[in-house]
């Protein structure tokens, strides 16, 4: 719900986005709805017990809302491996946002999928970000969506700007983010903490 609502405002802003993503299907959401409208029916009905201990009342927990029109004629089929490499190649930035359960960390693959390929990365601003990239030298970060749509807006009017952010990015993935870094990396610290055994 969280993301469908940033997107959702990205759009109403008219900010030029296209989307390559799986949305979940009509049907699924109206039962998800159905069984949250169940869920707090039987609380309100003190039968809280009975939502406890069914589990497809975890499907229930919260509300979930249908996707707007906007949002639907913005998406188009997902796009995998090569296709989407390819896709990040040739668009001006690409926005990013961590699932939930990445809390305040960053560190999903999809930031140097961006950068590896040269492309501008904009992603949502993580705690150990700097860790990774220099701040509006390599990556640009949003704080919020009206952040996020300022920084959009910016990139879209500032092109060399956003081409020498991107080429930065790129040579900072190239120079310490492949798998063969990050692999050394891991073998380092495993073999530091054995030698320590």
């Amino acid at each position: 719900n969280e993301r469908i609502t940033f997107i959702e405002r990205l759009l109403e802003e008219r900010i030029k986005l296209t989307l390559y993503v799986n949305l979940e299907k009509s049907y699924k959401i109206r039962i998800k709805q159905t069984i949250h409208y169940l869920a707090n029916l039987l609380d309100k009905l003190k039968m809280k017990k009975i939502t406890d201990h069914i589990s497809i009342f975890e499907y229930g927990r919260s509300s979930i809302k249908s996707y707007s029109d906007l949002l639907l004629k913005s998406n188009h089929n997902p796009v995998f491996g090569i296709d989407m490499y390819n896709l990040f190649d040739i668009s001006d930035a690409v926005l990013n946002m961590h699932v939930g359960v990445a809390g305040n960390w960053a560190g999903n693959m999809r930031m140097f999928e961006v950068t590896g390929v040269g492309s501008c990365l904009l992603t949502d601003n993580k705690r150990n970000l700097s860790d990774l990239f220099d701040i509006d030298n390599e990556i640009l970060v949003y704080n919020n969506v009206e952040d996020c749509i300022e920084k959009i807006n910016w990139l879209s009017e500032h092109e060399e700007e956003r081409k020498s952010i991107a080429s930065r990015g790129h040579q900072k993935t190239l120079k310490y983010h492949t798998v063969g870094n990050r692999c050394s990396r891991i073998v380092e610290i495993i073999s530091g903490e054995l030698n320590r055994l």
